[in-house]
């Protein structure tokens, strides 16, 4: 079901392998590792040295990113892809949670017009709606609006991720939480 609202909106399928470069995975950022389920290849091929350090998918955003970036002379943008697949994470999932599960993404690539964030929107209103989720609530987090509200609220322009970044945690610390902590970050 989900897979034909992503068609009917234009969006092609596309697979990418389950195992990458430790490298590619987490493009030095540094927490992310802890996610990984990773290893080392006893040996590499011949001429390689020591085996290569290696990891499962986290989430399909990384493939995706690498798909767009070796083939962007090939592909017609914007380009409009939709992806089905596992993934893994190494993390202790927490109750009702698993350590492998199924991730389903649709994304525009190569188009910078807030168009496609409304476009994105709508393909996942019609998901729920196709597997009985009618009724749902979809809510969203867009970083710069918020940052673009804050400096226009009177937070300087170095500060105003940091509104971001706790407005985000309303659902976990509470507002009370949230308005300590911008108090408390100045």
């Amino acid at each position: 079901k989900l897979k034909a609202v992503f068609r009917r909106y234009g969006y092609a399928p596309i697979d990418t392998p389950c195992i990458y470069r430790y490298e590619t995975l987490t493009g030095g950022r540094a927490g992310i590792d802890k996610e990984l389920f990773e290893w080392r290849k006893k040996e590499g091929r011949e001429g390689e040295g020591q085996g290569s350090h290696i990891a499962l998918r986290f989430d399909l955003t990384v493939p995706l990113a690498r798909v767009v970036a070796m083939h962007q002379s090939e592909i017609v943008f914007p380009f409009k892809r939709y992806h089905v697949a596992p993934v893994w994470r190494a993390d202790r999932p927490q109750r009702g949670r698993f350590r492998e599960f199924w991730q389903c993404d649709a994304d525009i690539a190569g188009v910078e017009s807030m168009a496609a964030d409304a476009e994105i929107i709508s393909v996942l209103v019609d998901a729920l709606a196709a597997v009985g989720l009618d009724n749902s609530t979809v809510q969203i987090s867009h970083r710069r609006l918020l940052e673009r509200i804050a400096v226009a609220a009177g937070v300087p322009e170095e500060q105003a991720a940091t509104v971001y970044r706790s407005v985000d945690k309303l659902d976990k610390i509470g507002a009370d939480g949230v308005k300590i902590e911008m108090v408390e970050g100045g």
